[in-house]
C-alpha cells in the first residue's frame, strides 16, 4: 500500500469520525403523564370480561343432559317447592354448576316444569 493510500484512508477515517461525533441523537418526546386525579378516577380493566348471563333453558340443556334427557322433566313431575331439593340431589350426584346458574335453572324449572302439589 502506498503512502498516498494510507494518508487518504487516514483523512477519510478522521472526517467520518468527526462527522459521526457531531451527529446528536434527539430523544423522542414523551407523552405528558396524566394528573394524579385522572389516574385515580379510572378503574383498571377487569382481567377477564364477564360472560353474559345464560338463560335457564340454556343451562338446563347444557348441564342436565350430561346425565339424562330432558324427557325426565315431564316423566317425573315436581311441585315448585320440590325443585330446590331435586337440584340439591343432582349436585350431590355430580352436577357441576355455579351458584348463579343453579339459581337461574331453578327459577326456570319452577316457572316451566312445576306440577301441582301432589300430582305425582
Amino acid at each position: 500500500m502506498s503512502i498516498r493510500n494510507v494518508l487518504a484512508a487516514a483523512v477519510l477515517t478522521s472526517v467520518l469520525f468527526s462527522w459521526a461525533s457531531a451527529q446528536t441523537v434527539t430523544p423522542a418526546p414523551q407523552a405528558a403523564s396524566p394528573a394524579p386525579d385522572a389516574q385515580a378516577a379510572t378503574p383498571p380493566p377487569p382481567a377477564f370480561p364477564e360472560a353474559p348471563a345464560r338463560s335457564g333453558k340454556d343451562i338446563l340443556e347444557s348441564s342436565c343432559t350430561g346425565c339424562h334427557d330432558l324427557g325426565v322433566l315431564t316423566a317425573t313431575p315436581h311441585a315448585a317447592e320440590e325443585w330446590p331439593g331435586v337440584l340439591k340431589r343432582m349436585v350431590g350426584n355430580g352436577l357441576n354448576i355455579t351458584p348463579t346458574d343453579l339459581t337461574t335453572v331453578q327459577a326456570y324449572l319452577v316457572e316451566h316444569y312445576s306440577a301441582e302439589p301432589g300430582a305425582h
